[in-house]
């Protein structure tokens, strides 16, 4: 992520929930105010994390990350956009 950030000049960064366990990569997409297009309902569907109790989509908000809340795939993981706002609520 950094990389696409620094060499490629990425403005912008999908899944990059992970970002959460670099403090540097952190401190980068606030001071640059890069956004992160997460879909919270996929990560916890794929096991990425546990639950959304432990996702990091609100620590990187507090931290002053942009972010997004998304769908993947709303028919394969039987979601809407309107349901995962309100799940992440």
């Amino acid at each position: 992520m950094r990389d696409a950030i620094e060499v490629l000049g990425a403005d912008r960064i999908d899944h990059g929930v992970r970002a959460i366990e670099d403090p540097e990569l952190v401190e980068l997409l606030v001071r640059r105010q890069i956004p992160l297009g997460t879909c919270p309902i996929s990560n916890v569907a794929l096991g990425v994390y546990p639950s959304l109790a432990g996702h990091p989509l609100d620590a990187l908000r507090k931290a002053g990350v942009p972010v997004s809340i998304n769908t993947d795939d709303p028919s394969l993981l039987d979601t809407t956009l309107e349901a995962s706002y309100a799940a992440c609520a």
